[in-house]
């Protein structure tokens, strides 16, 4: 129970320095080091068409995504959504995105670090299978100029829509 009202607290950011003080500078609870919902900093819910809560977490460097038929009691096994560790962007104001489109495909956006000037790249990911796997994560865009605080919403007819902050524009601005 401490668990689901640790997550729901800072999902929706009620936690604020206190829950901060229980992180270590990585964004991972201390002493934390595996891919389980326990050692998240942040997650990002959605429910699909059906009533179904997805939930997608950054921790261990990866980003994965459970299920729960049961309003979040209880969560199916773990996905990764991408292939190994990365270096994610996995802030409290960087968490991976998801969303569920109206036929069920569930697609995921995240980004990472490709440098150590904090230069990002949004990656997106899409499940066709229900979430029991998920495509080979793939930039956003071509461009390699920096790219994070990605956010996916769908459009009134049920599009995906993202958009992200990023740096093509700076030199000229």
């Amino acid at each position: 129970m401490m668990r689901c009202a640790l997550f729901l607290a800072s999902t929706l950011g009620l936690c604020g320095a206190a829950l901060a003080q229980q992180h270590q500078h990585s964004g991972a609870p201390t002493g934390c080091a595996d891919t389980s919902l326990a050692c998240a900093r942040v997650a990002t819910p959605a429910f699909g068409p059906d009533g179904t809560l997805w939930l997608v977490w950054a921790a261990g460097g990866r980003v994965i995504v459970a299920r729960s038929s049961d309003l979040g009691h209880g969560f199916g096994a773990a996905v990764p959504v991408d292939r190994e560790i990365e270096r994610l962007d996995s802030g409290p104001d960087a968490r991976p995105k998801i969303v569920v489109e109206p036929d069920g495909r569930i697609d995921v956006a995240y980004a990472i670090f490709q440098d150590e000037h904090y230069n990002g790249r949004v990656l997106f990911s899409r499940s066709t299978d229900g979430g029991a796997s998920f495509t080979a994560p793939r930039p956003i865009t071509d461009d390699a100029t920096s790219q994070r605080f990605e956010t996916l919403t769908l459009d009134p007819g049920g599009g995906v829509f993202a958009a992200w902050l990023d740096k093509r524009n700076a030199v000229a601005a």
